[in-house]
C-alpha cells in the first residue's frame, strides 16, 4: 500500500513541478492553476479514503477478535488453538 501512497503523492508533485516550470518557460498549458488545485484536492481525498478502509474498516468489521492468545501457558504467548 506505501506504493500506492508514494504513486499518488509522486505524481501530484511531478504535474505542479512541471507545471510550474513550463509556466516559467512560457508555454501554455490547457491546465490552469485552479485544475491543479482540484487535481490535489482529488489526489487528497483519494488517499483519506484509502486510509479509511484500510483502518476504520478492519476495525469495526474485523474477526480478529475472537483469535487470542492461550493465557493458560506461563512463558511466551501462545495463540489459541481453535
Amino acid at each position: 500500500m506505501k506504493y500506492v501512497f508514494g504513486g499518488i503523492l509522486s505524481l501530484l508533485l511531478l504535474a505542479t513541478l512541471a507545471f510550474y516550470i513550463l509556466g516559467m518557460w512560457g508555454v501554455e498549458l490547457p491546465v490552469t492553476s485552479a485544475d491543479l488545485g482540484k487535481a490535489w484536492i482529488t489526489g487528497l481525498i483519494i488517499l483519506g479514503a484509502i486510509l479509511v478502509f484500510l483502518v476504520l474498516l478492519p476495525f469495526f468489521f474485523g474477526r480478529r477478535h475472537s483469535r487470542g492468545y492461550d493465557k493458560s501457558s506461563d512463558s511466551v504467548a501462545q495463540r489459541k488453538l481453535d
